[in-house]
């Protein structure tokens, strides 16, 4: 079990790492809006959220304990505001069918992670 927890730790790092890349490009205008134009609160998370899963990356693949707290910091909080303030981070249906994803993911993802770690204690 050793052998699966490892290699899916690492492939989740790659999820977060394109997560992260998603987020710069955000920050480099790619995304909705050009930087100037950024509202505040979508800038502030985009930041926090770059660094945030840059850091899960490295700990998810090095196998450290605070790289699976970050996780579950990155992901809870996620599904947190995707959840509670959706209005915030969305203005079509798509958007929101987007959103909606992304906390299916993290909420499947983390399961996965939480039971393949409990089965390798």
């Amino acid at each position: 079990m050793d052998t699966a927890f490892l290699w899916y730790r690492r492939l989740l790092s790659l999820c977060y790492a394109f997560g992260a890349s998603v987020h710069a490009g955000n920050l480099l205008g790619f995304g909705k809006y050009k930087l100037a134009d950024m509202p505040r609160l979508l800038l502030i998370a985009d930041i926090a959220y770059l660094v945030l899963d840059v850091v899960v990356v490295i700990g998810l693949w090095k196998g450290t304990t605070w790289g699976m707290i970050c996780l579950f910091a990155a992901a809870g909080s996620q599904v947190l505001i995707y959840t509670v303030w959706p209005e915030a981070f969305t203005e079509t249906d798509e958007e929101r069918a987007q959103i909606r994803g992304m906390v299916w993911f993290h909420v499947v993802t983390v399961t996965i992670f939480v039971v393949l770690w409990m089965l390798n204690r």
